[in-house]
């Protein structure tokens, strides 16, 4: 799967970062996502997940929540990391991972 991060990742309004990035058009469908996002310099982690159902996405979006007693996330470098549910064309399903380099930007 060549699936992977946007390299710059918004913060949304509780500190959360907002995970997405493209997928490559020959991959097979994402149906289903589970996200983590962790930084070493502020010791920050947040978990999403999301559920396309029946409609996958050509980009997807996982909104995060920071896990319970996470510092803040700061801007500057930090980790993610997906699993996916996709589907082949015969209708096999099976799970993907990937991980990838972020920068987190704060919102103004």
């Amino acid at each position: 799967m060549a699936h992977r991060f946007d390299h710059r990742i918004r913060l949304d309004p509780a500190g959360a970062p907002l995970a997405k990035g493209p997928k490559a058009t020959k991959d097979p469908p994402i149906f289903r996502i589970w996200v983590w996002v962790t930084q070493e310099k502020s010791k920050a982690a947040a978990r999403g997940s999301m559920d396309f159902g029946n409609n996958p996405v050509a980009k997807w979006e996982c909104a995060t929540t920071l896990m319970e007693n996470s510092p803040r996330f700061e801007s500057g470098p930090a980790l993610g990391m997906a699993i996916a549910l996709v589907k082949k064309g015969n209708g096999k399903e099976y799970f993907g991972w990937w991980d990838g380099d972020v920068v987190i930007i704060k919102p103004r």
